[in-house]
This record gives C-alpha cells, sequence and structure tokens, in this order.
C-alpha cells in the first residue's frame, strides 16, 4: 500500500474550544452512555470505543450547531429511524449499489451487522435492478486517503424517464418519492460501512487519522436544462432533507465535475436545500479543471477512465436519449411492477387472472382522484361463481384470495357513471407464494377493501 500523502486537503473534524470538547463529553454521557445503558441505543452504537463515541457526539452536535437539545431530538430520532428500518439488525452486503475495488465476500462475512450473513434479496433489489440501467451510480475505490469514492453520472440522468421509473416500482398507493428516499438510505448505510471498512484499513496508514465520510463525485458531462425537470428536484429535496436529518457529517467533500455553465442556474434553485456547512464542502470544477483536481485526491489506478484516471470500469454503461425510455424494466410473478390503466368515460375495464386450485393473487389498486366501481368474482372451470367483491363505488382497494379449484378471476373497473370524465389508476396484482390466504367465502360485503391499499 502505497504512502498517504502529507496532509489532507480538509480537516475530517474542526479544532474544539474548551467548551465544545465539554459539550461533546456531556453529549456522550447524558445521551449516548445513557441510552447504551438503558438498552435503547442500537447495538452497532452501544459497542463503540470511547473516541468513536466522542467523534460520533461531535457529528451530531455540529449538524444542529451546537445546540444540545436540538442534537439530542436528532440522535433519538435518527436511533429510531434505525430500528424502524431495521439497519441496527440487518445484513447489508451484498450491497444494491455497484463496488468496485472491494472483497464484497469479506464484507458480507465479517461486516454485516446483525447475525454477519449475507443479506437477502428483497425491495431494495427491485428498486435498483429497474433505475440502474438509467441511473449510473457506484462506490469507485477511495481517495489517498481511504475516504469511499461515490461516483453518480449525474448528467446521464433523463429525469423524466428517472422519474417514471420510480413511479413504477413505487407500491400501490406509495408517492413515487418513497423508492427513491429507501434507496437512498440503504446507499447512505452502504457509504457509512465502507467508511467504517476503510477506517480501519487505513488508520495506521494515515497516522491515527480517522475516515468519518465519504467523496461524491457527481459528473456533469451531458446535463441539460432538462435535469430541471421540477417532480426529479423533489427527488433531489426529500433525499437531502433524509440526509439532514440522520446522517450528520457524513459527506467529507463533494466535487461537481465537468459542469457546464447551466449548473451555476440549478445550484441557485437547490442551494436553499443544502444545509450551509454542507455548502462549504462543494467544489464545482469545469471540463477543463476536473482531471488535474481529482488526482490531486485520487490515485489514477483508483479514479475511472471517465473521469481522467486509469481505471476502467466497462459496465458503468449509459444510456442516452429515447434509448433511457425503451430500457427493459425487470419485474417476476411475485414482485411484479406496478401498471397504470385508464377507464374511459362511461367504460368498463376488466382484468383476468387464471389460476389452479390453491393459488392465490393479491391485488392492490389506487385510482387517481376520483372513483371507479369496483367489483371481482371467480370463475371456476366447472360453472360455478364466488362473489370476491361486491360492486361498491371506490379510490382504493386491496385483498388476496386463494382458488379454490381452477379458474379465473375477473377485476372490474367501471366507469359508466361519468360521462365526461376518464379515470386512471395504478394496479399491482400478482401471484403470492409467500402463504397461504384463506378463501373467501361468496358475500355482498367488501371483504377485500382497505383504508390503505396494504395486505393483512
Amino acid at each position: 500500500m502505497a504512502a498517504a500523502p502529507v496532509s489532507l486537503p480538509l480537516p475530517e473534524m474542526d479544532p474544539l474550544s474548551p467548551s465544545q470538547t465539554e459539550q461533546v463529553r456531556e453529549f456522550e454521557r447524558t445521551v449516548i452512555l445513557a441510552m447504551r445503558d438503558d438498552g435503547t441505543l442500537i447495538a452497532p452504537w452501544a459497542a463503540l470505543t470511547e473516541e468513536d463515541r466522542r467523534i460520533l457526539a461531535y457529528k451530531f452536535l455540529v449538524a444542529r450547531k451546537w445546540d444540545a437539545a436540538q442534537a439530542k431530538e436528532m440522535f433519538i430520532s435518527t436511533v429510531a429511524m434505525k430500528k424502524k428500518l431495521g439497519f441496527d439488525v440487518n445484513p447489508i452486503f451484498p450491497a444494491a449499489i455497484r463496488l468496485y475495488g472491494y472483497d464484497v465476500e469479506e464484507l458480507s462475512v465479517k461486516h454485516n451487522v446483525g447475525s454477519g450473513e449475507p443479506r437477502p434479496k428483497n425491495d431494495i433489489d427491485r428498486i435498483r435492478n429497474n433505475i440502474q440501467p438509467v441511473y449510473p451510480l457506484c462506490f469507485h475505490k477511495w481517495d489517498k486517503w481511504g475516504h469511499p469514492v461515490y461516483w453518480e453520472r449525474t448528467g446521464q440522468i433523463r429525469a423524466k424517464g428517472l422519474v417514471e421509473r420510480f413511479r413504477q416500482v413505487a407500491r400501490v398507493g406509495s408517492p413515487y418519492t418513497q423508492p427513491c428516499i429507501d434507496y437512498h438510505l440503504h446507499v447512505n448505510e452502504v457509504g457509512m460501512a465502507l467508511s467504517r471498512y476503510n477506517d480501519e484499513k487505513f488508520r495506521e496508514r494515515n497516522g491515527g487519522r480517522r475516515v468519518t465520510g465519504i467523496v461524491v463525485i457527481m459528473d456533469c458531462e451531458g446535463l441539460g436544462y432538462g435535469s430541471l425537470y421540477k417532480p426529479a428536484l423533489e427527488l433531489l429535496k426529500v433525499c437531502s432533507a433524509q440526509d439532514a436529518a440522520h446522517y450528520p457529517e457524513g459527506l467529507h467533500h463533494l466535487f461537481v465535475v465537468n459542469c457546464p455553465s447551466m449548473v451555476t442556474f440549478a445550484w441557485s434553485i437547490v442551494k436553499g436545500w443544502v444545509e450551509p456547512r454542507v455548502q462549504k464542502k462543494l467544489e464545482f470544477l469545469g471540463p477543463d479543471k476536473t482531471k488535474a483536481k481529482l488526482l490531486e485526491w485520487i490515485d489514477a489506478e483508483n479514479l475511472p477512465e471517465q473521469l481522467g484516471g486509469t481505471a476502467k470500469c466497462d459496465d458503468m454503461k449509459v444510456l442516452v436519449g429515447e434509448e433511457l425510455n425503451n430500457a427493459s424494466m425487470t419485474s417476476d410473478s411475485t414482485d411484479p411492477l406496478a401498471e397504470t390503466i385508464a377507464v374511459a368515460a362511461g367504460a368498463k375495464t376488466f382484468k383476468i387472472l387464471e389460476g389452479d386450485v390453491n393459488d392465490t393473487f393479491v391485488y392492490e389498486f389506487q385510482v387517481e382522484e376520483y372513483n371507479v366501481v369496483f367489483s371481482a368474482h371467480f370463475h371456476s372451470d366447472d360453472g360455478n361463481e364466488i362473489e370476491i367483491f361486491g360492486a361498491s363505488k371506490v379510490g382504493q382497494g386491496a385483498d388476496k384470495f386463494q382458488f379454490p379449484a381452477k379458474g379465473k378471476i375477473t377485476l372490474i373497473w367501471n366507469n359508466d357513471h361519468s360521462w365526461m370524465r376518464g379515470k386512471k389508476l395504478t394496479l399491482r396484482v400478482f401471484k403470492d407464494s409467500s402463504a397461504s390466504a384463506p378463501q373467501v367465502t361468496p358475500q355482498n360485503s367488501s371483504p377485500g377493501l382497505r383504508a390503505t391499499p396494504t395486505m393483512a
């Protein structure tokens, strides 16, 4: 391993005054250790060393401008979030984002939380598989001091196409921003884990200096005014809000590279969503300055060829123009993508599901803004009929039904009461192999309708 550079261009932590040093110690005692002792602290943080606890306390205090009460509130909220989403017990490796230069097997075996078992496939993989072809991003090795480098080809993203992807992978009834937040939080957790891993790996070489954050490269080559699409900017806004709420001092430095002139205008729009301290960590570089500046921070063998280094990353492919919108979405029968169905004014729309005895199908839908008359029936091949859902005017619905015999389910959305206005609904329907569902008996009530489209 090459020797570390003499000095780091930016400090990991600011020098502390005596009063700030005492605030850090007080926060450690009254918040972190107190929560550890009463059992409310998440397991990974409960096992931190004294130095690690003080770095953690420092981060939360800095994030709230040394307001101890606000820092405590942020800390407690972050612990609750991590517990709710299982970040304290569930493994994150293999990650649902490309990792260049890392031993994924080692990370999966030695650096997972909880049981130490590899992360099973879950909803994050479904999101990743469908946005990766149109949203190239990865963790690509590290800088000269060991900070993991997150590389995003921002200029190659077609904003409208990406928003549509998020709409399609969102659960019925959830906003299109939710899968973006879910994936962003996963990537954040991966970045934090890689920082801890590299901190151990590089600390001795760095003379004891800690690695406490990541370096981000946003490559704006190809960026145009179409990127200022308002729904896409909303994605940036909600992700920035998550960072500000739960990931203090996770960013060491951010390079916005290959900047066209319009980036200054774009920055003026989003600047207000970014914390002032984070703003100081941003560096904007035109095409003529990108390579030289990045090579000051990152060794050539660790920097992608596209950015002026020598590392080859051939599978970081980019789809441009119409190719993005035509890139295939991936789905399967047990976890399909949402589809949009139009119900014309004064008309009906049908969906037919064929199955065999004991097959279980799940449906969930939501109508945009208005209601339709929905009904669902089962017809067996031998002529018997079961009313699954009696005709009712609804805005959403969800249920599961187990076939008592071979036959078909017919889902009907009837808009014949509205002669002037067509309706649009979002639908997911799929065969559920996870568990058996009780058979639905004939009735005229509404057994499947939920207040929200969530399976019971």
